[in-house]
Protein backbone atom coordinates (compact mmCIF):
# COMPACT_ATOMS: atom_id res chain seq x y z
CA UNK A 1 0.00 0.00 0.00
CA UNK A 2 1.35 3.42 -0.81
CA UNK A 3 0.20 7.02 -0.77
CA UNK A 4 0.95 10.47 0.53
CA UNK A 5 1.98 10.94 4.13
CA UNK A 6 -0.94 11.36 6.53
CA UNK A 7 -3.45 10.11 3.96
CA UNK A 8 -4.84 7.34 6.18
CA UNK A 9 -2.88 4.33 4.88
CA UNK A 10 -2.15 2.90 8.32
CA UNK A 11 -5.72 3.42 9.54
CA UNK A 12 -7.03 1.74 6.37
CA UNK A 13 -4.64 -1.22 6.66
CA UNK A 14 -5.25 -1.76 10.38
CA UNK A 15 -9.01 -1.61 9.95
CA UNK A 16 -8.84 -4.17 7.14
CA UNK A 17 -6.41 -6.42 9.07
CA UNK A 18 -8.56 -6.38 12.21
CA UNK A 19 -11.71 -7.15 10.21
CA UNK A 20 -10.09 -10.18 8.58
CA UNK A 21 -8.57 -11.40 11.86
CA UNK A 22 -12.03 -11.22 13.45
CA UNK A 23 -13.94 -12.45 10.38
CA UNK A 24 -16.33 -9.50 10.41
CA UNK A 25 -17.68 -7.48 7.50
CA UNK A 26 -15.43 -4.71 6.24
CA UNK A 27 -17.30 -1.72 4.79
CA UNK A 28 -20.21 -3.99 3.91
CA UNK A 29 -18.04 -6.69 2.35
CA UNK A 30 -17.84 -10.16 3.83
CA UNK A 31 -14.44 -11.37 5.03
CA UNK A 32 -13.15 -14.83 5.71
CA UNK A 33 -11.64 -15.07 9.18
CA UNK A 34 -7.97 -15.96 9.27
CA UNK A 35 -4.53 -15.17 10.61
CA UNK A 36 -3.19 -11.78 9.50
CA UNK A 37 0.51 -10.93 9.36
CA UNK A 38 0.99 -7.14 9.56
CA UNK A 39 4.43 -5.82 8.60
CA UNK A 40 4.83 -2.84 10.91
CA UNK A 41 8.35 -2.01 9.77
CA UNK A 42 7.80 1.72 10.26
CA UNK A 43 6.57 2.96 13.66
CA UNK A 44 5.60 -0.43 15.12
CA UNK A 45 4.64 1.16 18.45
CA UNK A 46 2.10 3.35 16.65
CA UNK A 47 0.62 0.30 14.93
CA UNK A 48 0.35 -1.60 18.22
CA UNK A 49 -1.32 1.41 19.87
CA UNK A 50 -3.83 1.72 17.02
CA UNK A 51 -4.71 -1.97 17.21
CA UNK A 52 -5.22 -1.65 20.96
CA UNK A 53 -7.48 1.35 20.33
CA UNK A 54 -9.44 -0.68 17.75
CA UNK A 55 -9.93 -3.48 20.30
CA UNK A 56 -11.05 -1.04 22.97
CA UNK A 57 -13.42 0.86 20.68
CA UNK A 58 -15.13 -2.27 19.34
CA UNK A 59 -14.82 -4.17 22.64
CA UNK A 60 -13.11 -7.15 21.01
CA UNK A 61 -9.92 -9.11 21.48
CA UNK A 62 -7.96 -9.76 18.30
CA UNK A 63 -5.92 -12.95 18.64
CA UNK A 64 -5.24 -13.79 14.98
CA UNK A 65 -3.05 -10.78 14.19
CA UNK A 66 0.72 -11.12 14.15
CA UNK A 67 2.72 -7.89 14.06
CA UNK A 68 6.21 -8.08 12.53
CA UNK A 69 8.17 -5.15 13.98
CA UNK A 70 11.48 -5.37 12.14
CA UNK A 71 12.41 -4.58 8.53
CA UNK A 72 12.30 -7.55 6.16
CA UNK A 73 14.84 -7.96 3.38
CA UNK A 74 13.83 -10.19 0.47
CA UNK A 75 16.70 -9.00 -1.73
CA UNK A 76 19.74 -10.42 0.11
CA UNK A 77 19.78 -14.08 1.03
CA UNK A 78 16.95 -16.27 2.23
CA UNK A 79 17.02 -15.48 5.96
CA UNK A 80 13.88 -13.30 6.00
CA UNK A 81 12.03 -15.54 3.56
Amino acid sequence: MYGDSNSGKTFFAINLACSIALGVDWFGKRTEQGMVVYLATESPETVKARIQAHQKHFEVMIDDLLIIQVPINFHEGDYDV
